[in-house]
């Protein structure tokens, strides 16, 4: 089961549990107060919980497969600081993407990271010294640009940012990792805000 499909189970395991429940209230009513009760009027109950159920579903399948991925490009030293970042974004609407839960083994690593890469909509790139010293990173984010995929840097100590991304602005997580992640939930807003905007006017 993928990230997709177990974030829809979490979203619709509620709604289940609320309708087995309708149809178990039914079904006492209709055994214990038959002679009372209009089975049409269970029925019309019965069917317009269905109703919701069905719409509920459409609106979660919906949800979870059109949810925003992310990609984080990062150096393994600062695996600490992306652990922590994947579970903050973790129960955002978005579908984090990074190399320890996607690639397998058995899976070329090269391969995989282009894949991710390409169905991201944006990437995460942690600059930090181990990074910038990493060839891996510089690789992706140049795949980053010529896929024209939104990069969204984040600063994580004190090291300047890289020559191929210095003059767009972060998200600063070198003195308060709180100001870091609220700045960049609110690039996060914005940047889907404005999607959704052009989306609509096309």
């Amino acid at each position: 089961m993928n990230k997709t499909q177990k974030k829809l189970v979490r979203q619709m395991f509620p709604i289940l549990i609320s309708f087995i429940a309708t149809i178990a209230s039914v079904f006492i009513i209709l055994v214990e107060f038959k002679s009372f009760v209009s089975y049409e009027l269970l029925l019309g109950v019965f069917g317009a919980a269905l109703g919701v159920v069905v719409a509920y579903t459409f609106a979660r399948i919906k949800e979870a497969t059109d949810s925003p991925k992310i990609f984080i490009s990062y150096a393994h030293e600062d695996q600490q600081f992306v652990d922590k970042l994947y579970e903050e974004l973790h129960s955002s609407p978005y579908e984090i993407l990074i190399d320890k839960h996607e690639i397998h083994v058995g899976d070329n690593i090269k391969e995989k990271l282009d894949e991710m890469l390409v169905v991201s909509d944006y990437v995460l790139f942690v600059g930090s010294k181990n990074s910038i010293d990493s060839n891996w990173a510089s690789i992706e984010i140049e795949k980053a640009k010529k896929l024209k995929k939104k990069i969204l840097p984040l600063k994580i100590d004190e090291t300047n940012m890289p020559e191929f991304i210095r003059d767009t602005m972060y998200a600063d997580f070198s003195g308060s990792y709180e100001d870091g992640i609220v700045s960049l939930i609110r690039a996060l807003k914005a940047t889907r805000h404005n999607k959704s905007k052009h989306t609509d006017a096309a």
